[in-house]
């Protein structure tokens, strides 16, 4: 992922409260790129780099008083507490870098930042958000961030960081570095990134139950498959969109339906197909698309062939799932001249007798 496109994302995952893991070769500006990000953003940027630091350092020296024990939070810790509760629409953000190089006592004071976001004995505020930072765990580059720990390494969204080099030139030109250096990475960017072992974040990825919502919650917000891959891994994703593909070469529409003297058979068909498979979320996705439709008309645009093949589709539909639609249409179409009651349409009085006797539907009483 390149620069443009990590900070374009970053906010997606804030809202989240996904915590991006970013791996990136030494050298590629990850603190700039963070620190800059912040102050174009408007919020608090603190960096603390974990290699050159104990556990103590981060959550505090341990304090006994009256028989009592306690954390002495450090004074970044305040700071970034007291400027989150001034600024409670924005992110406080700490950077924390060289994860890679953290010794097993410090793993646990990062868990509780992830998990509970609390460090030592503090609470942080609900705007504090968290980056961490690391190198490729490749022999060049040695560290102790233990990936088979993968309670650990699920509470991340792993970005592999790749800066284009445009991206290095235009950073290169804003801090003063002559054009003919420029120039010569321009023309030889072989030279710009140390040749090494080369590394797949994303393969050391397996994906969880709970990495599973996490990409489903990002991605209805519209993350790139990039962030997704970070979340859940190559397989999975690759898995993913190859599902995806197949599930919706027949899927249909509400213009399937709707405006149509007959229900196609293609669409009958494969609604009968959905219904025989247990595919309810294709089923709940074409009612959802056919309300929303119909709550967006103009007041008395009804047409009868509207209210025909939604009775069409009704009677396809399993008898819970069809209850539950129709009665959503009685109470929410009114406006626009489309009722489903007998008397407007015959069979819908059949359906009602057919849905109370079934059982598998709870009838309101006064």
């Amino acid at each position: 992922m390149n620069i443009a496109d990590f900070t374009s994302q970053l906010n997606l995952l804030f809202k989240h409260q996904v915590t991006p893991l970013v791996v990136g070769l030494h050298g590629i500006g990850k603190t700039s790129i963070m620190s800059q990000f912040c102050a174009e953003q408007g919020y608090m940027y603190t960096m603390q780099a974990l290699g050159t630091k104990e556990a103590g350092d981060i959550q505090g020296l341990l304090d006994t008083r009256d028989g009592t024990s306690a954390f002495l939070p450090p004074v970044f810790v305040k700071e970034i507490n007291t400027w989150a509760k001034n600024n409670p629409d924005k992110y406080a953000v700490l950077f924390l870098d060289e994860i890679n190089h953290i010794h097993k006592d410090m793993q646990a004071v990062l868990f509780s930042a992830l998990l509970g976001n609390q460090i030592g004995d503090v609470k942080m505020e609900p705007n504090v958000r968290y980056v961490a930072a690391m190198n490729p765990p490749t022999k060049d580059y040695p560290g102790v961030f233990d990936f088979r720990n993968m309670a650990l390494v699920d509470r991340f969204c792993h970005i592999d960081l790749r800066p284009t080099v445009t991206e290095w030139s235009t950073f290169a030109k804003k801090s003063g570095i002559p054009d003919v250096w420029v120039d010569f990475y321009l023309a030889t960017p072989q030279f710009l990134d140390p040749i090494g072992e080369p590394y797949d974040v994303f393969k050391k990825i397996k994906g969880s139950r709970r990495s599973a919502i996490k990409a489903a919650m990002l991605a209805a917000d519209g993350a790139s498959d990039e962030l997704l891959e970070g979340i859940i891994g190559s397989a999975a994703l690759a898995s993913f969109v190859a599902f995806q593909k197949e599930r919706d070469a027949d899927m249909l529409t509400k213009d399937d339906i709707l405006g149509r003297r007959s229900l196609l058979k293609k669409s009958e068909a494969t609604i009968k197909k959905w219904v025989a498979e247990e595919q309810y979320g294709k089923l709940d996705a074409l009612c959802a698309s056919i309300k929303a439709h119909l709550a967006a008309m103009e007041p008395g645009t009804a047409n009868q062939q509207d209210a025909d093949r939604i009775t069409d589709l009704v009677f396809l539909l399993p008898i819970d799932m069809a209850y539950a639609l129709s009665l959503d249409l009685c109470k929410d179409l009114q406006a626009i001249n489309m009722k489903f009651d007998s008397s407007c349409n015959k069979r819908f009085f059949d359906f009602w007798d057919k849905a109370i006797k079934s059982g598998k539907v709870t009838v309101a009483t006064k």
